[in-house]
């Protein structure tokens, strides 16, 4: 049992119990009595947590968040795949990414240590100095607010950091802040990305923002490049395209080897070819029989018909001599005659004489010859044998008929010799119709699989032209915007905070002094606790010296 003497009730301190008839233990009473006890260092605690949260609120750089908007627009490009180029010409499944997949692929951390590396580590790493934009006409309290960050900056690594650290490089650590002050959001059912960035300066905000933009287009236009897929696709091309050609190659040689280049067609003409062969042949030979007949009839006639025919010839007539020769006298007297009369030396008489002497001379002549005949036979008729014309004749038709079954002859060996070319062809035809047909359909899968490809490369060539001279489906639509208003920190919240904490820690600091007391030290607190009756309290004396140092001072 606690005796009265262990009881030590301070003079300042009521008794919190005084009024309360309650028996046993109270918890209100427990946490007014620990904080009566212990309200200096509560106090104490929260002015410590007031200045903590000064310290830190001013410790705290100022930050400022840029944004930026991308539009984003899928096409073609976004669509490839590898097994589209590995199978051309298969149906084309939906391959198009969703956004989800673009914020996924633009929060690579390779992305944001690029971007740390073209703008240096250390820039990133590193706060901006509050006191750069301070001049005369900054108020003097902000002026040393910004003192104040500036020297809790100053203790700031940031040339360390940026210098690297074993097994992490200082552009990994600035990426990494990047990441941390970066956010990249987008609305349900939109195609625009926004990104943001938070810095301790605007100029850096903004600047790193525009970076970032424009890292995100590289990557999109380097992650859906054609020109990956086009030297693997040439060379598919160029593959489809050789054995194509070895295809065909191998089909020329085997139309070389059986003469036979459309079945159809060419077994058409030459079945026709058969049947014009087939008729001919039938023509000649059945001439040849006719020819055959008809000679028969023809040497039948001829055998009765005489080579030679006896002929009395005509008697030949020439001139009389007898009667030429009474002419050539007369036309002689006749000139003698012409000759007298020119004569002028001759008398007229003698003239006369004469004349008369020819006169009668040209009447015997004249006489002469109306009994000669002026013409006679010189050659007597006589018989020949001439040749007989119908003989000839019939002879020629034979000849003829012979010459034309020999050529007929001719002409059925030769067409023998092709029908059975013909008929060794259609054999032919038959053997290789079926090795025929499976090259064709060889050659034509070949040639459809090398014309997709063909299709596709020009497809991907086009694509890839676009990535070489063309923008990016990923796009600026806002630029960077450069923010002149902070973000933060909020001093206010973290001094509150401050505040709250140093009150969280005295009062737990008084529970904890009340849990460790175990005396009791107010007589309502025996008599709820012991549940006895309080007869006296004895005041606490003070010693002499006490007194005596009390009334000095």
């Amino acid at each position: 049992m606690t005796s009265l003497n262990s009881l030590s009730m301070p003079d300042d301190e009521p008794d919190p119990f005084e009024d309360d008839d309650r028996k046993g233990p109270d918890p209100r009473a427990f946490v007014l009595l620990a904080l009566a006890r212990s309200w200096r260092w509560v106090i104490g605690l929260v002015v410590l947590g007031a200045l903590i949260g000064l310290i830190v609120a001013a410790a705290q750089p100022n930050t400022y968040t840029s944004e930026a908007k991308l539009l984003l627009r899928l096409g073609a490009r976004e669509e490839v795949t590898a097994e589209d180029i590995a199978v051309a010409g298969a149906e084309r499944r939906e391959s198009r990414p969703t956004m989800q997949d673009e914020l996924h692929m633009l929060r690579d951390a390779t992305i944001y240590e690029s971007v740390a590396e073209r703008l240096g580590p250390e820039k990133i790493l590193a706060p901006a100095d509050p006191t750069r934009h301070d001049g005369p006409d900054t108020p003097v309290l902000v002026h040393g607010m910004h003192q104040m960050q500036s020297f809790f900056l100053s203790f700031s690594n940031a040339e360390e950091l940026a210098a690297g650290e074993p097994g992490r490089s200082g552009a990994k650590l600035a990426g990494d802040v990047i990441v941390d002050n970066t956010l990249l959001a987008t609305d349900r059912d939109s195609n625009v990305i926004t990104v943001t960035h938070t810095s301790t300066s605007p100029e850096s905000a903004q600047q790193v923002t525009d970076a970032l933009t424009q890292a995100f287009i590289e990557r999109h236009r380097s992650q859906f490049s054609i020109r990956g897929f086009l030297d693997t696709h040439r060379q598919k091309v160029l593959d489809a395209r050789q054995t194509y050609e070895s295809a065909r190659k191998r089909f020329y040689e085997h139309v070389e080897q059986c003469g036979f280049v459309d079945i159809e067609v060419q077994g058409e003409s030459l079945m026709e070819d058969l049947d014009a062969v087939e008729r001919d042949l039938f023509a000649a030979r059945t001439r040849r029989d006719e020819i055959a007949s008809e000679r028969k009839t023809l040497a039948a006639q001829l055998e009765k018909t005489p080579a030679l025919l006896e002929t009395e010839t005509q008697p030949v007539m020439g001139p009389n001599p007898e009667f030429e020769a009474q002419l050539d006298v007369k036309s002689h007297l006749l000139e003698q005659r012409d000759e007298l009369k020119l004569n002028s030396e001759v008398s007229l008489a003698e003239r006369a004489r004469r004349e008369k002497e020819f006169d009668g001379l040209l009447r015997g002549i004249d006489e002469e010859l109306a009994t000669l005949p002026a013409v006679i036979v010189t050659v007597p008729p006589y018989k020949v044998a001439a040749p007989n014309a119908e003989h000839a004749t019939l002879k020629r038709r034979i000849d003829d008929l012979d010459v034309d079954d020999q050529g007929l002859l001719t002409r059925t060996r030769k067409l023998d010799a092709h029908l059975r070319a013909q008929q060794g062809r259609v054999d032919q035809l038959s053997q290789c119709k079926n090795l025929h047909g499976m090259m064709d359909v060889s050659i034509e899968a070949e040639k459809d699989s090398y014309r997709r490809l063909a299709e596709r490369y020009a497809e991907l060539e086009a694509l890839s032209n676009i990535d070489l001279e063309g923008d990016a489906n990923l796009r600026v639509l806002q630029a960077a915007t450069l923010p002149y208003e902070k973000d933060g920190p909020d001093r206010k919240k973290v001094i509150a905070l401050g505040i709250i904490g140093g009150c969280a820690a005295g009062a737990l600091l008084a529970f904890i002094r009340q849990l460790a007391d175990r005396r009791l030290r107010y007589p309502s607190s025996i008599e709820r606790q012991l549940d006895v009756v309080v007869l006296a309290v004895v005041p606490e004396v003070s010693s002499l010296a006490e007194v005596e140092l009390r009334q000095a001072s």
